[in-house]
């Protein structure tokens, strides 16, 4: 069983490097993905044991509840101290030498995309599963990952105009950081029709760039969508 990626920011990315060959996981040998989930949830059980709280589960839940965990899934309603204290210890193999790690088990949504902004005529949204598979992500300068990223972009907007393409994510809004949605929304709100923003984008690739934008809200105004439990 090989490494082949990682998921960017998580205990996984940490300690094991794409091309590792897992050996044991919880001190049992692993010869398929199976082995990987047992072990994962022999941990969450232990730990669910001795503390009397939620740990991680394989398998279990409603899908919007499930994340992936170095090869297992847990629940989103588990409680955070648990995650952060939950360790899988692995022996692999890399580069022909045989290494231990500590592999924390990461909680990771699978829940989809639930929101989608638009602005300027860009479509901005959380950093959904298939990015942050790529293995790459950027943080914010108090070390949280950025959530703002540019998912498409509209003809004959002003995001197609000043270059806001696509695979960037937002850094910051005239100098205010913008690590999450909320905040994007918070700093864009007071904006006024035909003035100037300028915003610091990161690229898939870690490449920085600042560019200016003139809002249309006449033809390009501000809007969301966002998917409810009803």
């Amino acid at each position: 069983l090989t490494v082949a990626s990682t998921v960017a920011a998580t205990g996984a990315s940490r300690v094991l490097e794409g091309g590792d060959v897992v050996l044991t996981a919880g001190g049992q040998a692993v010869v398929s993905f199976r082995a990987i989930e047992e072990a994962a949830a022999a941990l969450g059980h232990t730990a669910e044991a001795s503390s009397g709280g939620h740990a991680a589960m394989v398998n279990g839940g409603a899908p919007e509840e499930n994340a992936a965990v170095v090869g297992a899934i847990k629940p989103q309603a588990a409680v955070a101290a648990a995650s952060s204290a939950l360790a899988l210890p692995m022996t692999v193999l890399r580069k022909g030498v045989v290494v231990d790690v500590m592999a924390e088990l990461s909680t990771e949504s699978c829940a989809g995309t639930g929101r989608l902004l638009h602005w300027a005529g860009c479509q901005l949204q959380t950093t959904h599963r298939p990015v942050v598979e790529l293995g790459f992500r950027p943080t914010a300068d108090d070390g949280r990952p950025l959530d703002v990223f540019i998912s498409r972009w509209y003809h004959g907007s002003p995001a197609q105009r000043y270059g806001l393409y696509a695979l960037n994510w937002v850094a910051s809004v005239n100098g205010e950081p913008t690590p999450d949605l909320d905040t994007f929304v918070a700093v864009t709100r007071g904006l006024e029709d035909g003035s100037f923003v300028r915003l610091k984008l990161i690229s898939l690739t870690a490449r920085p760039k600042v560019l200016t934008v003139k809002l249309d809200l006449h033809y390009w105004p501000t809007w969301e969508l966002r998917r409810t439990t009803e």
